[in-house]
């Protein structure tokens, strides 16, 4: 009777693994940046900062506001990301509008673009950039709400939130998307935060802030690790807003469905305002010292934009069957599944790159603390096969993950002895 119950465990175990193994599932880094009017405002100066920022950030997704030219879009192409032997980043096709535009790049090997749309929401558009990850296909909404404290201000922000939200009304229920961008909000009172949040009769559209943060975010000291705004204590001679960081006018929402992680989700912990470490509450980033980021960093922030960065990073995750990417788009690395599947002692994992890439392989527990390195090695274009040894270890389960250059994939397996 043991027998018969310990083998029903293992056909369970073996069940869920293989669900799991023929899941594809990706971890991206999603970021979004407002550029300070670039690159009009002493733009071609500003590269080399950008440089420094994005290359520390190492993005798969980046959205972009107060972009003023295709011209802009395509220097923050060639000259921030695919740099130093990097051509994997493309961008979304521009869409010139009446004020500042925004922008997405993305990398290739990780994402594919399936459409690009836009909202008029005066005085500019609102972009919707339909991407594809991992079998998962998700909605980015990039927002520039009207600024300013008056009235009037404020109803611009509702009027522009308003008709997004009608928009986001109209996709299928449980669908994943995120709104990014510069919302130049206060905090969760104003009327177009509400809006974006509200509890309606239909709630397709409903957005979230995923750090909850309710109350008073302007020139709030409680709240000075997520303030955007700004990054300089004086005036610049690009036009940027002086005054210290004091705002958080920066963010990212997501909707109920991410919030539930249905196919994509966010990592916990990975949300942030890229550089901000608390102690600069109405200072320049680069005052003193900045205990988030190197101090090459922090001046690079400085001097960029009066923005920060707001960083997060998201799990999608196909919910069955083998997702492959499309065939424009092939990947620079794959890795097969991990034969045989449960194992005794050993295994083999086979694994392809497309280009030279530095590979690092390892074995980690449920709860996705390492055990060992595998393989931690750069390895040119080519398949190879990894002899995964186990002998030593208890008998459960356990997780491969594999990185090549930016991409990563997770398997489950399983050790019986």
């Amino acid at each position: 009777m043991r027998k018969w119950r310990f083998v029903f465990r293992v056909w369970l175990l073996l069940l869920f693994i293989t669900g799991s193994a023929l899941a594809q599932r990706d971890t991206l880094r999603i970021v979004t940046y407002n550029l300070l009017k670039f690159p009009r405002n002493y733009g071609a100066q500003r590269v080399d900062d950008f440089r420094r920022v994005i290359r520390a950030i190492e993005p798969d997704i980046l959205v972009v506001q107060e972009l003023e030219t295709r011209q802009g879009l395509e220097t923050l192409l060639n000259e921030t990301l695919n740099i130093e032997g990097k051509d994997y980043y493309d961008a979304a096709p521009f869409q010139d509008g009446p004020d500042t535009d925004s922008g997405l790049l993305y990398n290739r090997d990780k994402v594919s673009l399936l459409a690009v749309s836009s909202l008029y929401a005066w005085p500019r558009l609102i972009m919707e950039y339909k991407l594809r990850a991992s079998g998962v296909t998700f909605y980015i909404y990039s927002v520039h709400l009207k600024a300013g404290s008056t009235p009037s201000d404020s109803t611009e922000r509702l009027n522009q939130a308003s008709l997004l939200r009608a928009h986001l009304n109209q996709l299928p229920a449980g669908t994943p998307f995120l709104i990014v961008g510069d919302f130049n909000l206060r905090g969760s009172k104003e009327p177009a935060f509400l809006k974006l949040n509200a509890d309606e009769a239909d709630n397709d559209g409903r957005a979230f802030d995923p750090l909850n943060v309710v109350g008073n975010w302007h020139n709030n000291p409680l709240v000075a690790k997520i303030h955007t705004q700004s990054t300089r204590a004086v005036r610049l001679a690009d036009g940027g807003a002086p005054g210290g960081l004091d705002d958080r006018l920066d963010m990212i929402l997501v909707s109920e469905a991410i919030l539930n992680q249905n196919r994509m989700w966010m990592v916990p912990g990975s949300y942030q305002a890229f550089g901000n470490d608390g102690r600069h509450y109405n200072k320049a980033i680069n005052a003193n010292r900045n205990f988030a980021v190197p101090d090459s960093i922090a001046d690079a922030l400085y001097y960029a934009s009066d923005h920060l960065p707001v960083v997060a990073d998201f799990v999608v995750d196909a919910a069955t069957g083998i997702t492959v990417s499309e065939p424009e788009r092939p990947r620079s690395f794959s890795i097969s599944p991990v034969f045989p599947n449960p194992f005794n002692a050993d295994a083999r994992l086979r694994y392809r790159l497309s280009r030279t890439l530095p590979v690092t392989i390892e074995l980690l527990d449920p709860l996705g603390r390492k055990v060992r390195t595998l393989l931690e090695a750069t390895r040119s274009a080519g398949e190879y096969t990894l002899r995964i040894e186990a002998g030593d270890l208890p008998t459960g389960v356990y997780i491969i993950r594999a990185r090549a250059g930016n991409w990563t994939q997770q398997q489950k397996i399983l050790l019986l002895k």
